[in-house]
């Protein structure tokens, strides 16, 4: 079965030079807005607008729009007008919205029972669950591809700099 792509926006980021940071409009979502306190902030809250405001009109049966091509918006001057877009200073990128959250399933893994430990220590410093701390670093894995570049089935570099070693006591 194949899936259905993850739909993708243009944002607009727009400096704010009074106050810094970027003020972040999606020209073709009405009311999804947001704002950074800088470059890295905006870009972050942006996935997070726009995945939230898919999610709420698939949540309440609505159509999501359909997107437009960069040239229709920077064409659109009645949204450069209503948002004070000065196309010199914007920055357009391309965001692509987060799937939906699923329901929790119940699985079985098996870790290095150190790791584990390490894990459910994090979990407890924190009061969070451990469950909380696999799924967060499953999202921190998939959204940044650290391991990007590694071969199939290819061991971690530390367990590979340890290979042969004793452990030091």
């Amino acid at each position: 079965m194949a899936t259905k792509p993850l739909p993708s926006y243009i944002a607009i980021l727009v400096p704010d030079p009074g106050e810094g940071g970027f003020s972040v409009f999606f020209p073709d979502l009405p009311g999804c807005i947001t704002q950074g306190d800088d470059l890295a902030d905006a870009q972050a809250m942006a996935l997070d607008a726009l995945s939230g405001w898919i999610a709420s009109m698939i949540a309440h049966g609505d159509p999501i729009p359909v997107q437009r091509s960069l040239e229709a918006i920077h064409a659109d001057r009645s949204f450069a007008r209503e948002h004070d877009v000065n196309w010199r200073d914007a920055i357009a990128t391309l965001v692509v919205a987060r799937p939906p959250l699923g329901r929790p399933e119940r699985i079985n893994v098996s870790l290095d029972s150190n790791k584990l430990r390490a894990i459910d220590a994090y979990a407890e410093r924190r009061g969070l669950t451990r469950s909380a701390v696999l799924e967060a670093g499953a999202e921190l894995l998939l959204t940044t591809d650290p391991l990007a570049g590694r071969r199939h089935g290819e061991r971690p570099i530390a367990a590979r700099a340890n290979r042969g070693r004793k452990p030091q006591k």
